[in-house]
């Protein structure tokens, strides 16, 4: 299923290297149950066809195309895809939101049923960059190193129940977690070509039409729910992604 769109360029991230310096905790000090994200789309109230971020300001909005339904989420409201009317949401970030050497990006996902192929749960330059979709044995996959479907989860995932997924960047690997517990990992052997434009639920493809010109195409659909999206401008630590996962 594909819904064919308006044109538009999507570019991929460059910028330069961020460091982040912490104070060295004590052994009496515990880790905070809750980090603090550089941006947070809690997906509760739709503004026409903007989810605006709650973290930083100016707010980096998420916009919808297609066919995407407000449901009840985790945590108040959460946008809903359906593969045999595909719809996305897409997140075009502000130049430097997305650090070059690490970040995390978080989701909650309830996925519905298994997709016919594969279903888009986020796509930030396919390939190239990373690409998380759902295969139709209810797996989740991620793409990377320029070659589709380096890893694939052992087992499917449970139906119609809400997990926390999230992507680590650092040290050029790629890792996944699946309700704060590690679910594999990807070196990256070619340099990542990350794009700043965020999309979950499908992914946009263009494509050249008879005529010369070019469309875009939303494409691989999911058939579920995605809520509180977050980006850390830092690669969490395992205890904190426990702590996001609860």
């Amino acid at each position: 299923m594909i819904l064919h769109l308006p044109f538009r360029t999507a570019s991929s991230v460059t910028g330069a290297v961020l460091f982040a310096l912490c104070p060295l905790a004590s052994p009496a000090q515990t880790p905070s149950a809750a980090p603090a994200p550089f941006e947070r789309w809690s997906l509760d109230k739709l503004d026409g066809q903007i989810y605006r971020g709650t973290a930083t300001k100016p707010a980096n909005p998420a916009t919808t195309l297609g066919n995407v339904e407000p449901v009840p989420g985790r945590v108040g409201g959460a946008v809903g895809f359906r593969e045999e009317a595909p719809g996305i949401v897409t997140m075009a970030l502000a130049p430097g939101a997305l650090p070059a050497t690490e970040f995390t990006i978080a989701f909650w996902l309830r996925p519905s049923v298994p997709p016919q192929s594969y279903g888009t749960c986020l796509d930030m330059g396919g390939k190239r960059g990373l690409a998380l979709s759902l295969n139709n044995q209810g797996r989740l996959s991620l793409s990377a190193n320029d070659k589709w479907h380096t890893l694939i989860t052992p087992a499917p995932l449970p139906l119609n129940e809400w997990l926390r997924v999230a992507v680590v960047f650092q040290d050029n690997r790629l890792r996944l977690f699946l309700g704060g517990k590690a679910s594999g990992e990807v070196l990256l052997t070619t340099t990542p070509e990350f794009s700043s434009i965020l999309q979950f639920g499908a992914h946009t493809r263009i494509i050249r039409l008879p005529d010369g010109t070019q469309d875009e195409m939303i494409a691989s659909p999911l058939t579920g729910e995605i809520d509180e999206i977050t980006l850390f401008q830092r690669a969490l630590t395992e205890t904190e992604l426990v702590h996001d996962a609860r």
